[in-house]
């Protein structure tokens, strides 16, 4: 009985650390409790890479001028380069899109809204 327990044991164990498939990354912040940031890396061949995503705005409010970041981390989990986007204007309730080319690649990638202004109050 005891063997059979110690097999489940390493088989969980086994079936945690296995490797996945890399999917989309979502990331919600408590700064960014008003978006929902989706986004992918884009492989275009070579070296060549790019964070293409979307923002959703889920305050009531106007979003404008949305700065976003995205920081490019080595195997360390040191920051190795940093990139700025501006998206335009996304209403209450709305989606924007977003593309920002990379010149290097990195282990871990993180995208997060760097600075923003509110607009005026309007309905979603």
């Amino acid at each position: 009985m005891r063997l059979i327990g110690l097999a489940v044991v390493l088989i969980a164990i086994l079936v945690l650390l296995a490797p996945h498939a890399a999917a989309a990354q979502v990331h919600i912040s408590s700064e960014e409790r008003f978006f929902r940031i989706e986004w992918q890396l884009e492989r275009a061949g070579g070296s060549d890479a790019a964070i293409v995503g979307s923002l959703t705005n889920h305050y009531l409010y106007r979003v404008q001028q949305v700065q976003l970041q995205v920081q490019v981390l080595d195997g360390a989990g040191q920051i190795s380069h940093e990139a700025f986007a501006t998206m335009n204007d996304i209403p209450p309730g709305g989606r924007g899109n977003f593309r920002l080319e990379l010149p290097v690649t990195g282990a871990r990638y993180v995208v997060t809204v760097y600075a923003f202004e509110f607009g005026p109050r309007e309905s979603p």
